[in-house]
C-alpha cells in the first residue's frame, strides 16, 4: 500500500460549484480541512457569489447505515474562478461536475497540474480516460494519480429562485458504499489509500462491512470481517463457514430455551404485576373516592376526578334548580293570561270588566317578556369567558342614561335621586356596564320606601374606579345577604311586592361582574336604633382605563 500520508495537511482543491461541489466543500471544510472552491466563468458570477461572506450552509437529514453526519456553516480558505490559484499547492482535487463539463474543466486544468497531485473525478462516467487522453494531447508529463467514482458521495439539492442560488445545500442522504478506480490500474492501491483525507467520503470508511469468498488453499467457504477502530486502522477476522454454522447450531437451542424461560418468567410476572396493580384501582369507587384507600401516586388524579365530580354535581344542582325555577316564573304569568282570556272568550266577563282584563294580560304578557329577555341574557354571558376588546367608558355618562331612563319611575313613588357627576373612566364593555347600573338604580327604586332618597356616588379607590348606589327600605336580613345574587332568589318581603320581577336582575349584575374579573357587594344596616327603616348599598369596582 502506498504511503499517502503527505496529503494530511495540504489543500483540498473542489472545482464545480454546483450542488455536489458545494457540498463537497463545506463537508470538508467542516472537518478541519484546508479547502478550496472553483468555477469556471460565467456560472461563478452565479454559483459562487459572496460564498467569501456568506460561507455555505450545510444541513439536511443525511441518511446512512451508520448514523453519520456533519452540519454547519462553513467558511472556505479560498472561492475563485481562477483556477491556477486553486489547484496551485494542493494535494487533492476533487472535480464535481457533469459529464458534458468534464472537458472544459480539465482542459482549464491539465496546465496547472503538479507533480504528486491525486485527482478525484465525482462522477466518473469515462472521466478519468478523457483527462489522461487530453494529458497526452496537450504534452502534460506531470505524475499525478486520477481515479473516480461510480457515483457522488451525496445525494443533494442547492437552493435556488430564478437564476439566484442561495448558499444552502440539503444533504438527503449519504452514500455508504462508493465502488472507485484508477488509471492507469497500477495507480489503484495509492488512489484508495487517497481517498483516507477525503473526508467528504467519511460515510463510507466510517463503519463495518463483511464479505466471503471460497478458499482454494483450504477448499472451503471463508467468512471475512472488518471494521474500523477509532484510532483509524482497520481489524480483519476470518472464519470458515462450517465453522461458524456449527457454533450457531450448537448455540442456538440453549439460545431458545433461554428466550422461551425469559418470556415464561415475564409474562407471569408481568400479569402478577398488573393485578398487584389494577385490583387497588378497579375498587375505587368514582362516585365516593374520597372512602377509597389508593396509591399516593394516584392521589393527586383521583382528587381531580373528586373535584370534577363535585362540580359536575353543583352543576346538575344548578341545572335543575334552574329548570323548576324557570319553569315556575314562566308557569303564573301564562296561568293568568290564561285564567282572563278563558273569561272572556267564554263570557263570563262582565262588559265592564274586559278593559282591565285586557290591561292585567297586557301586564302579564309584558312580565313574560321582560323574563324570557332576562334569561336570554344570562345565557349569553354565561358562555362567554371574558370581555374580549374591552372600551374606555365615562362612567358617569352611563350613570346619567341610567337617571334619565328611570326618573319617570322614581318620581311616581315621590323618590329624589342625588348624583354628583365626576367623570370617570373606565375599562370594559359598554352594554354590559350600562346594564349593570341600570339593575342596581331600578332595584334600588323598586325597593325604597316612598318618598325617600337615594344616592349614588363615584369615585377612585386602591387604583380601581368604585360606584355606589343606596337607598331607604325594608334592607336585607343577614341571612338574605349570602343568597342575594343568586337566580330567581327573592326575599320573602320581596315575594309580596308585585314590582319585585323574577329574581334576576342582581344575578345578572353578579355574571356582569365576573366577566369583568370584579366585584359587587351589599350592605344593609340600620339607619338608627330601634328604627325598622333600614340604608341598603350595593357597591361594584371596575378597573381604570
Amino acid at each position: 500500500m502506498a504511503n499517502m500520508e503527505y496529503l494530511k495537511d495540504m489543500p483540498i482543491a473542489v472545482l464545480g460549484g454546483g450542488a455536489v461541489g458545494k457540498s463537497c466543500a463545506a463537508d470538508m471544510k467542516l472537518a478541519g480541512k484546508e479547502v478550496r472552491l472553483y468555477d469556471m466563468m460565467p456560472f461563478a458570477k452565479n454559483t459562487l457569489a459572496n460564498l467569501e461572506k456568506t460561507g455555505i450552509l450545510l444541513d439536511g437529514v443525511q441518511r446512512n447505515l451508520y448514523c453519520f453526519e456533519r452540519s454547519g456553516r462553513a467558511y472556505l480558505d479560498m472561492v475563485s474562478s481562477d483556477m491556477g490559484k486553486v489547484v496551485k499547492g494542493a494535494g487533492l482535487i476533487v472535480i464535481a461536475a457533469p459529464a458534458m463539463a468534464h472537458e472544459p474543466f480539465f482542459r482549464e486544468l491539465i496546465p496547472h497540474l503538479e507533480d504528486g497531485q491525486v485527482i478525484h473525478i465525482f462522477t466518473d462516467n469515462y472521466g478519468t480516460l478523457l483527462l489522461r487522453k487530453m494529458m497526452r494531447e496537450m504534452g502534460c508529463t506531470k505524475q499525478v494519480i486520477v481515479g473516480g467514482w461510480s457515483s457522488a458521495p451525496y445525494g443533494t439539492r442547492i437552493e435556488s429562485v430564478g437564476k439566484f442560488t442561495f448558499p444552502h445545500v440539503g444533504v438527503k442522504y449519504r452514500a455508504i458504499t462508493l465502488r472507485g478506480a484508477s488509471l492507469p490500474m497500477s495507480d489503484i492501491d495509492a488512489f484508495m489509500e487517497s481517498s483516507r483525507y477525503l473526508p467528504c467520503i467519511d460515510a463510507v470508511t466510517y463503519g463495518n462491512g463483511s464479505s466471503s469468498r471460497n478458499s482454494e488453499t483450504i477448499g472451503e467457504k471463508i467468512y471475512y470481517y472488518a471494521v474500523k477502530l477509532n484510532n483509524g486502522s482497520i481489524l480483519r477476522m476470518s472464519q470458515p463457514t462450517k465453522v461458524i454454522m456449527y457454533m450457531v447450531l450448537t448455540i442456538m437451542p440453549i439460545v431458545i430455551i433461554i428466550l422461551i424461560c425469559v418470556i415464561a418468567v415475564s409474562f407471569v410476572s408481568a400479569k402478577h404485576l398488573t393485578k398487584y396493580i389494577l385490583d387497588p384501582i378497579n375498587e375505587v369507587d368514582i362516585n365516593n373516592i374520597g372512602k377509597a384507600e389508593i396509591y399516593d401516586e394516584l392521589k393527586p388524579f383521583f382528587a381531580r376526578i373528586a373535584n370534577q365530580n363535585a362540580e359536575k354535581e353543583k352543576t346538575e344542582k344548578i341545572r335543575r334548580e334552574f329548570t323548576a325555577n324557570v319553569s315556575h316564573e314562566l308557569k303564573t304569568p301564562l296561568t293568568t293570561i290564561s285564567g282572563y282570556a278563558q273569561m272572556i272568550s267564554n263570557g263570563m266577563a262582565k262588559a265592564e270588566d274586559i278593559k282591565e282584563f285586557g290591561r292585567k294580560i297586557e301586564k302579564e304578557s309584558d312580565r313574560l317578556l321582560t323574563l324570557i329577555d332576562d334569561i336570554i341574557n344570562l345565557s349569553n354571558i354565561d358562555e362567554q369567558g371574558s370581555i374580549e376588546n374591552p372600551e374606555n367608558i365615562d362612567l358617569s355618562l352611563v350613570t346619567e342614561e341610567a337617571i334619565c331612563v328611570l326618573e319617570k319611575a322614581a318620581k311616581e313613588r315621590g323618590i329624589q335621586i342625588y348624583y354628583t357627576k365626576i367623570p370617570t373612566f373606565i375599562k370594559g364593555n359598554v352594554t354590559l356596564v350600562s346594564e349593570l347600573v341600570y339593575n342596581l338604580l331600578d332595584n334600588a327604586i323598586k325597593f325604597s320606601y316612598p318618598n325617600t332618597t337615594i344616592g349614588i356616588r363615584t369615585w377612585i379607590e386602591d387604583g380601581r374606579a368604585r360606584f355606589c348606589v343606596g337607598n331607604f327600605g325594608d334592607g336585607i336580613s343577614g341571612a338574605d345577604l349570602s343568597n342575594i345574587f343568586n337566580r330567581f332568589y327573592k326575599t320573602d318581603k320581596s315575594r309580596v311586592n308585585e314590582k319585585s320581577g323574577a329574581g334576576l336582575g342582581l344575578s345578572f349584575v353578579k355574571n356582569i361582574m365576573t366577566l369583568h374579573k370584579q366585584n359587587v357587594w351589599v350592605e344593609s344596616v340600620d339607619t338608627k336604633e330601634g328604627s325598622t327603616v333600614k340604608y341598603t348599598k350595593f357597591t361594584f369596582t371596575l378597573e381604570l382605563a
